[in-house]
C-alpha cells in the first residue's frame, strides 16, 4: 500500500511539505514506444494471476501437511523475512543491472523454485521447511522484480507525470484482479483437484511473463564509473542517504509504513472479528474480501484518470483518514453490506495511495537509484506491516475481536493529525 492521489505537473512535481519542487530533468528519460508499457502491463497480468493462485494455495498445502498454527504461520513469515533481509542488497544489485535481464532472470529463478516444490508435492516430500524455502526464494525474487519493475516504468513511458499514473494505475489494477479477485478462487479450486496444480500455473504464468519481457528494451543502467567502483554497502547507504535526505523521498516512506502498520493491525484478525461479531461464513468472508478487492480496482482506476497536487505528508494524512473511515464503519456497523462497503473504502484508498505513492517516487527519484530508493520504502512498508499484524494479534487477545480495529482507528487518526501538523511545521 503506498499513496493517494496526488496532483502531479508535467515541468515540475509539487511534493514536498516545504514546497520542494522536484525539476522535470531530474533523471529525464525520453520515452520509447508504448509497446514497452503494453509489454509490462501483460507479463503483469499474466504472472498474478498465478501469484494469486499460489499464495492462496501455500497456507493450503501448509495446513494439509501440519494443523500446528506456528508451523503454519513460518511459512507466511518467511516472505517477510526474506524482503527484509535481501531487501537493500537486491535494490543495489537492481541499479547495477539491466532492467530488463534483472526482471526475466527473477522470474526463471521463481520458474525453478516453483517447479521444485511441484515435483517435492508429487514425491511426498513438501515438509514443512520445503515450503519456508520455496516461499523465501519466491519472496527473494519479487525483491529483485518489484523493485526493477518500478524502475522499468519510467524507461519505457519516460517522466510524464500522467503516463507515469496511468501505467502504475494500470500495474495497481491488475494486481488487485489477479492477486485479489481472479487469482485466489482459482488457486483453492486447482488445489482441490491437484496439491501441485496451482504452483504448476504459477511457474507458467511466470515463464510466460518472461517471455513477454523479452520484448523490452534492455534499458541498461546509465554509466557512473565511480558507482561501478564502490561496494555494494557503500551503495546501499548511499540509496537509503538520499532517500531520508529528501524530503519527498522521506515522508513517502514514513507515511507508507504508518498507512501498513494500521491496516495490517485491523486486517490481522478480522476474519475472528467476521465471524464472532457479524455471524459471517467461510463464503461470506471470502465475500467480503471480495469487496475489499473491487474497492482497489475502483481506486486504481480513480488514480490512474486523476491529476493531483498534494504534499507526500498529506498524501498520507488524507489515504489514513479514508482509510480509517472505511475500517471505522466495518466496526459500527451491524449489517455485513455496510462492512463491506466499508471494506470496499478501504480497498480504493489503499490501490489509490500505492499508485499516486508509486508515482510520486518515480518522479522524486534520479536515474540509477530507483532500485535502492524502491527497496528502502519497501522493507519500511514491509516491516510495519509484520509489525503491526503482530500488534494487532496482541490487541485481538488482550481486547478480543472488536480490540484491533478500534486499535487501529486510533492509530490512524493520531497519524493523520501528526503528519498534518509536521507538514505545518516543516
Amino acid at each position: 500500500m503506498d499513496g493517494i492521489p496526488c496532483r502531479c505537473r508535467q515541468r515540475g512535481v509539487r511534493l514536498g511539505c516545504a514546497a520542494e519542487v522536484i525539476p522535470a530533468d531530474v533523471g529525464q528519460e525520453r520515452s520509447t514506444a508504448p509497446s514497452g508499457a503494453r509489454a509490462l502491463l501483460a507479463a503483469s497480468g499474466f504472472s498474478m494471476i498465478g501469484q494469486g493462485a499460489a499464495l492462496t494455495a501455500m497456507p493450503l498445502l501448509a495446513a494439509s501437511v501440519t494443523r500446528d498454527p506456528v508451523a503454519v504461520s513460518v511459512v507466511a513469515a518467511s516472505s517477510y523475512a526474506a524482503a527484509l533481509l535481501v531487501g537493500l542488497p537486491a535494490g543495489a544489485l537492481v541499479d547495477r543491472s539491466p532492467l530488463r535481464s534483472t526482471m526475466v532472470r527473477a522470474d526463471l529463478l521463481r520458474v525453478a523454485l516453483l517447479a521444485a516444490l511441484g515435483l517435492a508435492i508429487v514425491g511426498g516430500a513438501a515438509s514443512i521447511p520445503v515450503m519456508t524455502l520455496a516461499a523465501f526464494g519466491l519472496a527473494v525474487g519479487a525483491c529483485f522484480f518489484d523493485p526493477a519493475a518500478q524502475a522499468m516504468v519510467p524507461a519505457v513511458v519516460g517522466r510524464d507525470a500522467p503516463a507515469l499514473a496511468r501505467v502504475n494505475g494500470s500495474l495497481w489494477t491488475l494486481d488487485t484482479l489477479g492477486r485479489a479477485l481472479v487469482g485466489p478462487p482459482l488457486g483453492a479450486a486447482l488445489f482441490a483437484v491437484a496439491a501441485f496444480a496451482p504452483f504448476a500455473m504459477n511457474a507458467a504464468t511466470f515463464l510466460v511473463s518472461a517471455v513477454i519481457l523479452r520484448s523490452l528494451p534492455s534499458a541498461p543502467p546509465p554509466p557512473d564509473r565511480e558507482a561501478a567502483d564502490e561496494g555494494l554497502w557503500v551503495q546501499m547507504r548511499a540509496g537509503l542517504s538520499f532517500t531520508w535526505a529528501s524530503h519527498a523521498l522521506r515522508w513517502l516512506a514514513l507515511g507508507m509504513g504508518a498507512y501498513n502498520f494500521g491496516f495490517n493491525v485491523a486486517f490481522s484478525t478480522l476474519v475472528l472479528f467476521v465471524q464472532d461479531r457479524l455471524r459471517v461464513s467461510e463464503a461470506g468472508y471470502g465475500l467480503l474480501l471480495s469487496a475489499m478487492a473491487v474497492g482497489g480496482l475502483a481506486g486504481g482506476l480513480l488514480a490512474r484518470r486523476g491529476h493531483w497536487e498534494v504534499s507526500p505528508a498529506k498524501l498520507y494524512a488524507c489515504a489514513l483518514a479514508v482509510q480509517g473511515l472505511g475500517w471505522l464503519t466495518v466496526a459500527l456497523s451491524p449489517w455485513v453490506w455496510v462492512s463491506g462497503l466499508g471494506l470496499a473504502i478501504v480497498g480504493s484508498a489503499s490501490t489509490a495511495v500505492s499508485v499516486v505513492g508509486g508515482t510520486a517516487r518515480q518522479l522524486a527519484s534520479p536515474d540509477g537509484m530507483l532500485g535502492r530508493i524502491t527497496s528502502a520504502t519497501r522493507v519500511v512498508g514491509i516491516g510495519s506491516a509484520a509489525v503491526g499484524a503482530v500488534v494487532g494479534g496482541v490487541v485481538g487477545r488482550v481486547l478480543g475481536v472488536n480490540g484491533p480495529i478500534g486499535i487501529a482507528c486510533l492509530a490512524m487518526a493520531l497519524a493523520t493529525v501528526a503528519l498534518l501538523a509536521m507538514r505545518r511545521a516543516a
